[in-house]
């Protein structure tokens, strides 16, 4: 069991389902990709307008309405493969002595406190923290930061007082036995992270994070931070701050397999009426912008991504008990138009036209 689920991130397999279902479409089916997916080649212009964006009221698909384009079109087929490069991993478990299988990471409350117990093929590992609670954070699965065959696992402790809660990396090569968090993990800044594979020169997986500004008011960014960077510190260390490989504007909001040599990253910024999906493929970004008078409520935790037959699917949705928002992209061809339809559709402004020089979230 894990009782700390309360400060779990919802993992990245609701945040698919939940950007392409908005259509009132089949839901995808999670398989591995079957080729790489072609860079786009446009003639419009960035950030690129959605293929398709809908509303529904209430918690009825039924009542999905067509928001974007302005003119009516047939709605399109969401059925396909599941590019999430976060979820099966989640799904598989981490392999924490390499021998090719996940492991089973469980939290034990039977000594009174929380204690992370991941049971292996060489026998079990158990972490606790003196006056804290421990609760895993397997819905962010981290990879092998360090190449050395063994996936290192991310955990959370959260003091019996007050207190602030402690973010830490355990290290595949942990040996096993009874340990203290202190003594053979490394502490570090935020779980507000992904795994992203292997980005950035150098051994091993890397992150794609969140850094909060020092100044509450100023938006933060996310940033590309080195696997190496963060095992540097070793068994027992800290790092107070993530080392940025590289800054990306917006927040972490999904990681893709693209059949790419590395995965894509996608980051949203932006506000409600106006959000912007930014897909980072190697060193291209690609910008896509919400239109329309469809209103998200509020911003989008994450983005998904989808193989179809007719192209591959970039999605983002929003919703609530009074309703919700999708709006769909095609990242092969950002360009393409749907096949029209008889029926009414509301009319909708076109989006703001970015400053030049200035962030897309300002038009």
């Amino acid at each position: 069991m894990r009782p700390v689920a309360a400060v779990r991130l919802a993992s990245t397999i609701g945040l698919v389902m939940g950007a392409l279902g908005g259509v009132g479409t089949t839901a995808v089916t999670a398989a591995a990709p079957r080729g790489p997916v072609a860079a786009p080649t446009a003639t419009c212009t960035q950030p690129y307008v959605p293929l398709y964006g809908s509303t529904f009221t209430g918690t009825d698909s039924s009542s999905t309405k067509q928001v974007w384009p302005t003119n009516p079109v047939t709605a399109p087929d969401t059925t396909g493969t599941d590019l999430d490069y976060v979820r099966p991993r989640f799904l598989a478990g981490p392999d924490t002595d390499g021998d090719g299988r996940g492991d089973e990471v469980e939290i034990d409350m039977s000594t009174g406190e929380q204690v992370m117990v991941i049971t292996r093929g060489d026998g079990v590992v158990r972490v606790g923290l003196a006056g804290f609670n421990l609760g895993d954070l397997l819905n962010r699965p981290l990879g092998d930061l360090d190449a050395d065959g063994r996936d290192e696992v991310l955990f959370l402790a959260r003091p019996f007082a007050a207190g602030d809660d402690r973010i830490f990396v355990l290290p595949g090569a942990t040996p096993v036995g009874s340990h203290q968090a202190d003594d053979v993990a490394i502490q570090i800044p935020t779980y507000f992270l992904y795994g992203a594979g292997d980005q950035v020169a150098g051994p091993g997986d890397d992150l794609i994070a969140t850094v909060f500004a020092a100044d509450p008011a100023t938006e933060g960014h996310s940033a590309i931070v080195s696997g190496e960077a963060v095992m540097a510190p070793g068994p027992g260390g800290a790092l107070d701050t993530f080392p940025e490989a590289e800054r990306l504007d917006g927040f972490p909001s999904g990681v893709f397999d693209l059949g790419d040599p590395a995965p894509a990253i996608a980051t949203t910024t932006g506000t409600p009426q106006r959000v912007v999906v930014l897909l980072r493929r190697g060193g291209t970004t690609t910008r896509f912008v919400t239109a329309g008078q469809a209103v998200l409520n509020g911003m989008p935790s994450g983005v998904g991504a989808t193989r179809t037959a007719d192209g591959t699917l970039l999605g983002i949705a929003t919703g609530d008990r009074g309703g919700g928002a999708s709006f769909l992209w095609d990242i092969d061809d950002p360009c393409r138009v749907l096949p029209a339809s008889a029926g009414p559709v509301t009319p909708s402004p076109s989006p703001a036209a970015p400053v030049d020089g200035a962030p897309d979230y300002t038009g």
